[in-house]
């Protein structure tokens, strides 16, 4: 789209233009064999005088350019601190050496590198076994990334041994992760990413019990999903 800001010079840049291509469609009319050097010479002061015209008048071409919007997340990190992701069969490489790490550093891991890559969203952490414990309730302050970090070393073994009840909940986890999103919104996406390794313990009946309450909340929530992510073998 153009924009004029002086519409005088326009007009008269575009009459003098448009009477050269008059005066030249008269000429070729009235002598047989006008030369096309003529020709060509005429239209190029058409378009010198009609830009010339357009540069007077301050006009300017404008692009619409429709810039992505990125959505805000919510986003709920949960981490598997069970003690079977205390084990240490996760293989991993570092220049030329190879060593194992535990599945739980290598679910630190994975989180710290996504946190990198986020930008204005919201997030939260929560580590669980048998309970589930909010390190971090879910911000979108800038601030947050260090936070997380910060909360996120504080999960090792000592955390994992005396600090959390054992046992594997996943029930549990949904009823406290769903409760820290608060009521039912479209306004942001949610998302919860659980990292564990997928296995569960525990009384059964309660484990049994607790799932099926989670799911009957969030069968109802269309505004969140989650996403498992095994660690470990």
């Amino acid at each position: 789209m153009i924009s004029i800001g002086n519409f005088t010079y326009f007009w008269i840049a575009a009459f003098i233009s448009l009477l050269l291509l008059a005066l030249n469609f008269l000429t070729i009319k009235r002598i047989k064999f006008y030369r096309r050097r003529d020709i060509l010479r005429n239209f190029m002061w058409s378009g010198i005088i009609l830009f010339l015209g357009l540069a007077i008048s301050s006009a300017k071409l404008n692009w619409e350019h429709l810039v992505p919007i990125k959505e805000k997340v919510e986003i709920i990190f949960a981490i598997d601190a069970s003690l079977s992701a205390l084990a240490l069969d996760v293989t991993i490489k570092e220049g030329e050496q190879v060593r194992k790490i535990s599945r739980l550093d290598l679910e630190k891991q994975q989180v710290e590198n996504v946190v990198g890559d986020l930008k204005g969203d919201a997030v939260g952490i929560i580590a669980f076994a048998n309970e589930a414990i909010p390190l971090q309730i879910v911000l979108s302050r800038e601030d947050y990334k260090n936070t997380l970090i910060r909360n996120l070393r504080n999960i090792d073994k000592i955390f994992v041994r005396h600090e959390i009840s054992q046992g594997t909940d996943y029930g549990n986890l949904i009823l406290v992760a769903l409760n820290q999103f608060g009521e039912k919104s479209n306004k942001k996406k949610k998302v919860i990413f659980v990292l564990t390794d997928g296995e569960p313990q525990g009384d059964k009946d309660k484990l049994e019990k607790n799932m099926e309450k989670a799911m009957k909340i969030f069968v109802e929530r269309d505004d969140i999903s989650i996403y498992l992510i095994g660690v470990g073998n």
